[in-house]
């Protein structure tokens, strides 16, 4: 995986943990029966463990994590976020104050606008990866939801702000009516291209 860029590695470390019955039966179950609960309790800690398999702390609910020299379980009201372990990556000076390498939201919510609220709190986050994680019944409202993320969000930032925006974001959308193509084809995943101000399907 070498010569795939953050996001496309962390998408596929995250791929492989959906991977294992195992891991990945609670979270189909929660999608087929519409219990978006347990679809994100589920998913969280699919997305801990993929972090944690790309060599980063995870800090989410119920995963405390010790990265900075404060606990917390969630930093910054975000559903997850990751830091690289002291002295890689971003942190090579060894400072106790790191500053994320992945910021991530786990949107639940059936309301566009509150879909859009977590897209915006991550853009709001100084990242090398942004992933919005969402859930919609059918591919139609996975995309209308899509192009309100671009028009409403993306599209309240001029080019200069956009270009401006460091690392990559991700939208990945579960969409119940792929649950016959689970684990792989249930998520679709759109990625950002900031200077455009569009998601492109990945």
């Amino acid at each position: 995986m070498e010569d795939l860029d953050l996001a496309q590695r962390w998408q596929e470390s995250f791929l492989q943990a959906l991977r294992p019955l195992e891991n990945s039966s609670i979270l189909k179950e929660a999608a087929a029966a519409g219990n978006l609960g347990d679809w994100t309790r589920a998913l969280t800690k699919l997305v801990v463990q993929s972090s944690e398999s790309m060599g980063w702390e995870a800090a989410a609910l119920g995963h405390p994590c010790q990265a900075l020299p404060v606990s917390r379980n969630e930093y910054l009201s975000l559903d997850v976020m990751a830091f690289d372990s002291p002295g890689s990556g971003k942190n090579r000076k060894g400072g106790r104050w790191r500053f994320a390498v992945a910021a991530m939201e786990l949107e639940n919510s059936r309301s566009d606008d509150v879909v859009a609220y977590s897209l915006w709190k991550t853009l709001c986050a100084r990242a090398d990866l942004r992933v919005v994680f969402c859930y919609r019944q059918s591919d139609i409202e996975g995309a209308s939801l899509v192009r309100h993320l671009q028009e409403d969000v993306v599209g309240s930032m001029n080019l200069e702000e956009r270009i401006g925006l460091k690392g990559k974001t991700l939208v990945a959308v579960g969409i119940k009516e792929r649950l016959a193509a689970f684990p792989y084809g249930y998520f679709k995943w759109w990625r950002l291209d900031p200077r455009s101000g569009t998601f492109g399907i990945m």
